[in-house]
């Protein structure tokens, strides 16, 4: 149970207004996870997606010492990595934005096939679409690219790196106009 005075002086930090434009969406819960249980919530999602279209899936190899291990393993030796992203807000318009999504941690040596799911906000929301961009609003998607495919990507120099770590974002989805080739699962 929580102190009376430590709930009233809680009160003055506890906003009254949301303070996320995704707390009227139907991703408002998986929103607010923790960012490991968002990446544990996607492989979940992932692996039933990849079973009701009969793939066999299990968990992936783990990761140790010196040893890098992916989220999951298909058929027995497809290894996917599961990247998830919410639509990012837009800086100049303070409103969520279509299509704009940032994947982060992505590492060339450690899937045969990368599994990018973009979560775009409810139709619903008052969203920003930027300019040049299209304006069909898919609620969510997944890409899915092959090691080779990420590796081309990073010696074309579209992926950015952050602490040594790659990402994609901006202008990728355009590139590959948005994933439309590349929705299937390629095994």
């Amino acid at each position: 149970m929580i102190d009376p005075i430590a709930k009233e002086v809680s009160r003055e930090f506890v906003p009254e207004l949301p303070t996320s434009p995704w707390c009227d969406s139907e991703w408002w819960d998986v929103y607010n996870l923790a960012n490991k249980h968002r990446g544990i919530f996607a492989e979940k999602w992932l692996k039933e997606l990849l079973k009701l279209e009969g793939y066999k899936v299990d968990k992936g190899i783990p990761s140790g010492k010196g040893r890098k291990g992916c989220d999951l393993l298909v058929n027995d030796n497809i290894r996917v990595e599961a990247k998830l992203s919410f639509a990012r807000i837009n800086q100049g318009t303070r409103k969520l934005c279509l299509d704009e999504f940032t994947w982060l941690h992505l590492d060339e040596t450690t899937a045969d096939v990368y599994a990018l799911i973009g979560i775009n906000p409810d139709k619903h929301l008052d969203y920003h679409v930027r300019r040049g961009w299209r304006t069909e609003h898919e609620p969510y998607y997944i890409i899915y690219l092959l090691q080779e495919d990420l590796e081309d990507l990073i010696a074309a120099e579209i992926p950015s790196t952050i602490y040594g770590e790659w990402q994609l974002c901006g202008s990728f989805l355009q590139l590959i106009n948005y994933g439309y080739d590349l929705r299937k699962f390629p095994y």
